[in-house]
């Protein structure tokens, strides 16, 4: 049974099952009765020593989910590794946060930083104004990431995230990828914003 949890920046805690609880209600939100979220936290502990690291915990919790094999569960697996990615890409970077969106970085922030890193291109970046990136960010849901299935956000950040892969940082979200890909194809065209 867990007693202590290590957490991201290497501090240490008590082990608390109240806080386990909420985020495995929080991660069966929309979910129903087609999952049992409590079975998945009871799991996920017995799986673990007295000792682990909140990544281990919650990577534990997926498993769980991932071992069930059915749509729901992949559906709650989706959201914990979702939570999981945001935290690995803008935890402890020097971006502009988006005011609505409160842990996200505002589009141009996030640009600047892949361009400051080399993962994209400037001439790619500088062709949009700070109004059209203002208007395209604008145009951004992050809440579509807690919808998706495990496999769905492992293949995309997988296959077409910004990231460095020698050390594996990421560096973006799936509406991140989603909004980069859709810039890329309309940069050259006039009147490449339009709205439905």
């Amino acid at each position: 049974m867990i007693n202590t949890i290590i957490k991201r920046d290497g501090t240490q805690e008590n082990f608390d099952a109240d806080k386990l609880n909420k985020w495995g209600e929080w991660a069966s939100t929309s979910l129903g009765k087609n999952v049992a979220w409590g079975d998945v936290v009871l799991n996920a502990v017995s799986v673990l020593g007295e000792k682990a690291t909140s990544i281990e915990l919650q990577n534990a919790l997926i498993d769980t989910c991932l071992n069930k094999r059915t749509w729901s569960y992949n559906r709650m697996a989706g959201r914990l590794e979702t939570s999981m990615l945001y935290k690995r890409a803008f935890s402890d970077r020097p971006l502009v946060m988006d005011s609505k969106w409160g842990n996200v970085p505002l589009l141009k922030s996030l640009h600047t930083l892949l361009v400051t890193k080399n993962l994209m291109s400037s001439d790619f970046y500088n062709d949009f104004s700070d109004e059209e990136y203002a208007e395209l960010g604008r145009e951004l849901n992050h809440d579509l990431d807690l919808t998706y299935p495990h496999y769905q956000i492992k293949q995309i950040t997988n296959k077409y995230s910004l990231k460095d892969r020698t050390s594996d940082e990421v560096y973006e979200t799936p509406q991140f990828i989603y909004m980069r890909v859709a810039m890329r194809m309309a940069q050259n065209k006039p009147d490449r914003i339009k709205h439905a």
